[in-house]
């Protein structure tokens, strides 16, 4: 752990750190027990509101704030500092957003212009959208990638109002969504947008399997697969409204139907809106699923979805609607979670979000490349070096379109 005047803390009781792409906070917790002549040091480091950077061996991580230390002293233990920490975002997450901003604008507007109008009094001056960089930093060795981020300055927007009891992450958060990115913070604290990549290449390989032949990372005792259908559906309808055209005095009814591979085929006649043009997502893992003895007849075929959106005023907004909603639980509908040793792969890369690994369980049947959502790297006097992941497969987290990619 690294200080701004270059102090550095290296000896912990214990220490956990979470990055989760969903969750732009994230969270650091350690537990020192320092020596009688380090107290008067850690008490001077040791504040909230401090900035701290971590460091992994030797290679940087994250980038945060303290928020919370709490202090026991006693006979047994000593002085026992515990600390949490979050990311800078932790700020715009609670506090409210200025009710008398808006932002209007004749023309489309670079995004970045909007949303650091936002954060300049939190001390955020610059935007990124080159994630390529932060994931290399983080796992401390190139990673092969075929993504093409997306163009800042193709991020447009028109106009911004803020909404009373908002806080300042829930208005950004409402701008960039809309575009299909995520507001994260880089490795230095940097305000980044980034969306999941998962065009690239496999970066590390964690197996469990039967005859210890299977090259790569093993996953310890304990490897978990979730697999639901709960929350998911064989297809969305959703059902909008052109716009009203000069003369008339109604406007058609529209819709747009989005299904999943051979589900979406499979409709009972008469069902509503089966003429309606069908567009097929792929098959995976993580999709709706129903499977018989014969594949012409699966028990539980029809699973529909329908939505009414009266912003939806063509068929592809129409379209791009039903695809959010299909696509809404999709990240959990497939997990791979379980832990591995130390924090550093076999490939010599640090466990990193936005990456993909092959991941096999040979119990469950499952090799395939899946993306990191999520990673933990825990560390006590007793337990050694372990990293707790979270896996899912490539695709299957979908924010939205980002124009301009």
């Amino acid at each position: 752990m690294h200080f701004d005047d270059g102090t550095i803390f290296n000896a912990w009781e214990s220490f956990s750190l979470r990055e989760t792409f969903t969750d732009p906070v994230g969270e650091l917790h350690f537990t020192a027990r320092p020596p009688p002549q380090l107290f008067d040091k850690y008490n001077e480091r040791l504040q909230k509101g401090r900035l701290v950077g971590v460091n992994v061996n030797n290679v940087p991580q994250a980038s945060c704030l303290i928020t919370t230390v709490d202090t026991d002293v006693s006979k047994e233990r000593g002085v026992v500092f515990d600390v949490d920490c979050k990311s800078p975002l932790t700020t715009i997450y609670e506090a409210s957003a200025d009710p008398e901003y808006s932002f209007a604008s004749g023309s489309d507007t670079t995004v970045s212009t909007v949303i650091l109008d936002l954060l300049k009094p939190y001390g955020f001056s610059e935007l990124f959208v080159n994630a390529d960089e932060d994931v290399n930093i983080k796992t401390g060795k190139l990673v092969g990638q075929r993504d093409a981020r997306p163009s800042l300055p193709a991020l447009k927007h028109t106009e911004c109002r803020v909404n009373d009891g908002e806080t300042v992450m829930q208005v950004i958060t409402r701008i960039v969504t809309r575009l299909g990115l995520c507001i994260r913070c880089d490795v230095g604290g940097r305000i980044l947008l980034s969306r999941p990549r998962f065009d690239q290449d496999p970066a590390y390989s964690v197996v469990q399997d039967f005859d210890g032949k299977t090259p790569g990372d093993r996953w310890l005792d304990g490897v978990k697969v979730h697999d639901t259908n709960d929350g998911q559906f064989s297809e969305c309808v959703v059902r909008g409204k052109a716009a009203d055209s000069k003369g008339t005095t109604t406007a058609p009814r529209i819709a747009a139907r989005v299904g999943v591979g051979a589900m979406a085929i499979v409709r009972p006649a008469g069902a509503p809106f089966e003429k309606v043009q069908l567009t097929t997502l792929k098959d995976g893992p993580h999709q709706y699923s129903s499977v018989g003895v014969d594949d012409d007849n699966p028990p539980a075929p029809f699973k529909p979805k329908f939505v009414t959106d009266k912003f939806a005023r063509d068929i592809e907004r129409s379209k791009n609607a039903a695809m959010l909603v299909m696509a809404k639980a999709a990240k959990d509908a497939f997990v791979i979670s379980g832990e591995v040793d130390g924090f550093l792969a076999k490939t010599g890369r640090v466990w990193t979000v936005d990456t993909v690994a092959r991941t096999v369980v040979r119990a469950r049947g499952v090799d395939l490349d899946a993306w990191m959502l999520e990673r933990t790297l825990v560390q006590d006097r007793g337990g050694g070096q372990k990293a707790r992941l979270k896996l899912i497969p490539k695709g299957s987290l979908v924010i939205g379109e980002v124009p301009g990619s």
